[in-house]
């Protein structure tokens, strides 16, 4: 009351109440900021000017992004336009959405507030909550940070339910075609509930933007979005926004602006992220299991890549849809270079065993002259040798440096072995060819592994094993 009576005394000594102080306050937006509802209408029936004279906004803009329903009321009753843009374009009801002040969403309904009015960017406020940021907490406990996306997920639904646009494209800026399905296609990490809400509203996965649909959106910002192994955990969840555009019914059998088509390219993201389930799904969509991008790699390839979650059922299932096992990428790596490159022991083991049974050839050598033999001995790695020679693998056949394997194997066996040791070893085949039955290795002789750098297209940077582990 006392402040109440402090601003009609100076009222009645001519106040200006306009006036803006050093900080672009006037006394009006200081009241609403404040929540002081006596005040406010005090100075607003005193003939303050709808936009502020500080800035290019209006009192209706700041206090919906204040967030009180009082004052919200009180401005609107006292003849404030609900659908009053400022500098940028924006109305009010931007405002609230922005903020996420979901509780004044009514009452600007009440006095007639558009949903569907772009701002300056041509964005409409469905958008605006689409792009919206959910709130992150820090749990002390765990000391993680994670994203509660509640508020976001109910102002969409609350903005569908009162007549926002659920296909409405930006009508400008560099957004221009986008629709809200897009948007959020972009947001990888967006939490995949907001897919489903728009589709569940109607929102078409088919639907033509810019010669993209939303499949095409998805691999373009998959393949583009540099992966760490940080990251591979919350891309591998992503992949259940492909699930969702196919419940909806998005078409797969679509090509891309490059001429890949987008379920092949798919199908090397779910071998990659070790998405059995997508994969089944792919292929049974017709993908094709021996799609080779540009730098020459296929599912088989992508799938041997990562150490960790290795799933040889993935690999029989493509092997079984007739995945070609002795395609060679640009640097002539095969799927069984990259499995001996990357994974070791009884995993390994069985995985090249699946491969050779489906006839992986031995002797196949990558750029560098390099076959498998030559890494399952420069590693150490005495069963899978063994295996491949099992297989047939040539025990003579020389590298880039002139190398055979054996040398290798000395190496790889900490040098404990002598020459005479591991001649002793080899036996001969009916055929005439030397192989080598290769004993256990000593506990302490494994090698010290080399560092082997992969670019990967679509999948990432340069990634290396130490970081995929």
């Amino acid at each position: 009351n006392k402040h109440m009576e402090m601003v009609q005394m100076l009222l009645n000594k001519g106040a200006d109440v306009n006036a803006c102080d050093i900080n672009k306050m006037t006394p009006l937006k200081l009241a609403i900021q404040w929540k002081t509802e006596k005040i406010v209408d005090c100075l607003w029936t005193n003939r303050a000017l709808v936009l502020y004279p500080c800035g290019n906004s209006s009192y209706l803009h700041y206090a919906v992004y204040c967030g009180d329903l009082k004052i919200v009321d009180l401005i609107l009753n006292n003849g404030h336009d609900v659908n009053f843009v400022d500098c940028d374009g924006r109305t009010p009801f931007h405002s609230v959405v922005k903020k996420g002040n979901i509780d004044i969403l009514p009452a600007l309904l009440k006095y007639g507030a558009s949903v569907n009015v772009p701002d300056k960017m041509g964005k409409m406020p469905i958008h605006v909550a689409v792009e919206k940021k959910g709130k992150n907490y820090l749990s002390i406990s765990l000391g993680v940070s994670h994203t509660d996306d509640n508020e976001k997920i109910e102002l969409i639904e609350y903005l569908l339910k009162h007549g926002a646009v659920v296909d409405a494209k930006i009508t400008d800026g560099n957004d221009q075609g986008l629709t809200p399905l897009f948007l959020a296609i972009m947001k990888l990490k967006t939490f995949e509930k907001v897919v489903e809400i728009l589709l569940s509203n109607g929102a078409n996965p088919n639907l033509d933007v810019n010669g993209m649909t939303a499949f095409h959106k998805y691999v373009k910002q998959v393949k583009t979005t540099p992966n760490m192994s940080s990251t591979y955990y919350e891309r591998k969840k992503e992949l259940k926004i492909v699930k969702i555009l196919l419940q909806h019914g998005a078409n797969l059998n679509v090509v891309a602006n490059e001429g890949d088509s987008v379920a092949d390219e798919l199908l090397h993201f779910a071998a990659f992220y070790k998405d059995i389930e997508l994969v089944k799904l792919l292929l049974d969509h017709g993908a094709n299991s021996s799609y080779a991008d540009v730098d020459g790699m296929t599912a088989l390839h992508y799938l041997h890549i990562r150490v960790a979650d290795q799933d040889d059922n993935i690999a029989r299932l493509l092997l079984k849809h007739g995945a070609n096992v002795n395609v060679q990428n640009k640097d002539g790596i095969s799927p069984l270079h990259y499995l001996l490159y990357n994974i070791s022991g009884e995993t390994s083991l069985n995985a090249a065993r699946l491969l050779l049974q489906f006839g992986a050839k031995c002797d196949l050598m990558d750029q560098k002259g390099n076959t498998p033999l030559h890494l399952a001995t420069e590693r150490g790695d005495v069963n899978v040798a063994r295996l491949l020679l099992e297989f047939g693998a040539k025990c003579d056949l020389k590298d880039q440096k002139g190398i055979t394997p054996p040398p290798f194997l000395l190496y790889a066996l900490g040098k404990r072995r002598n020459t005479t040791t591991i001649k002793s070893s080899l036996h001969q085949q009916p055929s005439g060819r030397a192989t080598r039955s290769l004993h256990q290795r000593p506990s302490s002789g494994r090698a010290t592994r080399s560092r082997r750098l992969f670019r990967i297209r679509g999948l990432g940077d340069v990634l290396s094993h130490d970081q995929l582990v």
